[in-house]
C-alpha cells in the first residue's frame, strides 16, 4: 500500500503542473518541446547567452508550441553581420517575424550577450503586437515590473541571461500567451 501512494504522488508530479521555484511559476516542459536539440553553449547554467542564441530558443520554442504564426512574416532584413553564424536562420526569421530587432546601423551582433530585461523587452514587444499590453511609460521598467509581476523570469535585471533561464523565461511566456 505505500508502495501505491508513492505512485500516485510521484505520478501527480510528473503530470506537467505548475511547480513554484523561487517565485517563479515554471511549468513542465511538453516531451514534444524536449526533441529541439540545443547547442551546449546554451545549456551551460554559467554562462549568459548571445543574441544569436536567444533567437535560436525563440524561434524554436515558439515553433514547437505552434504559436510562431502568430508572427507573420513582416519584411525581408539582409543583416550584415551574420553571415556564417550557426543560428543565421533562426536570427533571420526572428527579425522577420518582429520577435527581436537589429540595432539601428542593421546589424544583428549575434555575439553579443543578453541581459535578462532585454528579452523582457522582447517579450513585452511581442505583447503589444498581439494587442495585449500597452505602453504608458518607459518600455525599460514596464517590461520588467510586468515580466515580475506576471512570473515570467526572477533575479536582477542588469544580470546576464543564461541558457536555461531563456528557455524557462519563453516557456512561462508561451503560457502566458495561451492563457491571455
Amino acid at each position: 500500500m505505500k508502495n501505491f501512494f508513492v505512485v500516485i504522488i510521484l505520478t501527480a508530479v510528473s503530470c506537467g503542473g505548475p511547480v513554484i521555484t523561487k517565485s517563479v511559476r515554471t511549468y513542465r516542459v511538453p516531451p514534444y518541446i524536449c526533441r529541439v536539440r540545443l547547442p551546449d553553449s546554451v545549456l551551460i547554467q554559467s554562462s549568459g547567452i548571445s543574441r544569436g542564441e536567444a533567437a535560436y530558443i525563440l524561434v524554436t520554442r515558439f515553433n514547437a508550441l505552434g504559436i510562431i504564426n502568430l508572427f507573420p512574416p513582416i519584411e525581408d532584413i539582409n543583416l550584415q553581420d551574420i553571415g556564417d553564424y550557426w543560428a543565421k536562420n533562426y536570427i533571420e526569421t526572428a527579425v522577420d517575424r518582429k520577435l527581436m530587432e537589429c540595432m539601428p546601423d542593421q546589424n544583428f551582433y549575434p555575439h553579443d550577450q543578453v541581459k535578462k530585461f532585454q528579452i523582457c523587452i522582447i517579450f513585452y514587444r511581442i505583447l503589444q503586437m498581439l494587442s495585449l499590453q500597452q505602453t504608458h511609460g518607459d518600455i525599460y521598467t514596464d517590461s520588467w515590473e510586468w515580466a515580475i509581476r506576471n512570473h515570467i523570469l526572477s533575479g536582477e535585471r542588469e544580470q546576464y541571461l543564461t541558457g536555461p533561464e531563456c528557455i524557462q523565461a519563453t516557456m512561462n511566456f508561451a503560457n502566458y500567451l495561451l492563457d491571455n
